[in-house]
Parts: C-alpha cells; sequence; structure tokens
C-alpha cells in the first residue's frame, strides 16, 4: 500500500450520518462545519500482475479490518485529486486521446 489514500468527503448530514455511522444530530453539527472527510475510507490505487492497475474501495472497520471493494460512480465524485480511469480525463482533447490509444 504505497499509493496516495483518496478519502472520501460528505457536503450533508443525511450522508454523513449513513455512511460514517454518526448520530442525526452530530451529523447535522459536522455538516455546518462543512465538508466532512471519512478517514476511515478511502480510494487507493494497486497493481495486479493479471490485470494491472485497479483501483479499490477501502474501508477500515471499528474492529480494525479492513474490507475492500471495486468503487462505484459516486465514489469518485466524493474525493478529490482522482478521476474515473474508466472515463476519459475531461481535460485532454479527442485527439490526444485518441493518439494515447494508438488509433
Amino acid at each position: 500500500m504505497g499509493s496516495p489514500k483518496h478519502h472520501l468527503y460528505y457536503q450533508d448530514s443525511l450522508s454523513i450520518s449513513k455512511n460514517c455511522n454518526i448520530s442525526r444530530k452530530n451529523s447535522k453539527f459536522l455538516a455546518n462545519k462543512g465538508e466532512y472527510v471519512d478517514q476511515n475510507q478511502w480510494l487507493e490505487e494497486f497493481f495486479c500482475g493479471d490485470h494491472g492497475k485497479i483501483w479499490l474501495l477501502l474501508a477500515k472497520r471499528d474492529n480494525g479490518v479492513i474490507e475492500a471493494s471495486l468503487p462505484q460512480d459516486q465514489h469518485w465524485q466524493q474525493t478529490t485529486g482522482t478521476f474515473d480511469p474508466d472515463r476519459p480525463n475531461p481535460s485532454v482533447s479527442e485527439y490526444s486521446y485518441r493518439m494515447s490509444r494508438g488509433t
């Protein structure tokens, strides 16, 4: 696990309480302070010998166990500094994207 961790953040009290197991009262307080960064869930890039680069959603549970799953579209939207590897980077022109693929 040498790659950077891209933690998930939540903006409203409903998503904070739902995803972080925090009471509604505390989640409203946190939402009023601004975006809440969840230190127990993050996206991280790994390298697989069979599949190449792969991104995983990692979640550290209360008992210390780390669970891994494939990230969904909403997870990419809840992080900063990442882009969905299944979609082209919007800042790259179509020509550059095609040329990088050799087509």
